[in-house]
């Protein structure tokens, strides 16, 4: 899946690579189908081909279950989710965040990328009221930011939609730090300047 990995999402030079993917995955799924990494590569493989299907959502709900303390599959979840996050429904947002929860508490590295991915996706806003609620995500946030945290924050501009984190302060100082930095590349999106999803 990784051949046409810097074209856009639903690419047309990339399609045919892209469905072969899909298959090696069907297969591989098919002979292992309790491996959580191998659903999340397929439901990756469709988010590229933008295929919002049955089958993408058995894929999501198959590495969900099967993979909950696999950090890999977290994120690779946490990923999809928020990169697809306006198609997904309200139990597979649920869940988006849930992955993504998981990944923060997992290092200060980790949950650097995340906020850095939710900010260019425009969801930061639902990453940080789920991480803030979680003690063992505010100490990585914490440890992200390298001080103590401000309660006064400014809002930050995601895209053209203006998000107020006056409520999200640990992200906000983050994010906001981010912002100047915004052209750099979340490695989930590579090739994309901007992560954009075709319309229904």
């Amino acid at each position: 899946s990784w051949q046409q990995f810097r074209q856009p999402y639903a690419s047309p030079s990339a399609l045919s690579s892209r469905k072969s993917a899909l298959d090696a995955y069907r297969a591989s799924v098919s002979a292992r189908p309790t491996w959580p990494d191998t659903w999340a590569r397929l439901a990756h493989a469709k988010l590229y081909l933008q295929a919002f299907d049955d089958e993408f959502a058995n894929a999501l709900k198959q590495a969900f279950a099967l993979g909950p303390w696999r950090i890999a599959v977290n994120r690779e979840l946490a990923q999809i989710g928020l990169i697809a996050w306006p198609r997904l429904t309200p139990e597979q947002q649920q869940a988006t965040l849930e992955s993504a929860r998981r990944v923060a508490v997992y290092s200060a590295g980790e949950a650097q990328q995340l906020l850095k991915l939710a900010a260019q996706t425009g969801t930061l806003q639902q990453v940080c009221g789920v991480l803030e609620s979680d003690k063992p995500a505010v100490e990585r946030l914490q440890q992200v930011l390298g001080e103590q945290l401000s309660w006064i924050v400014p809002t930050l501009c995601v895209g053209t939609q203006p998000v107020s984190l006056q409520d999200h302060p640990a992200c906000g100082q983050l994010a906001a730090s981010d912002a100047e930095r915004r052209g750099s590349r979340y490695h989930a999106e590579r090739g994309n300047d901007q992560i954009h999803l075709k319309g229904p």
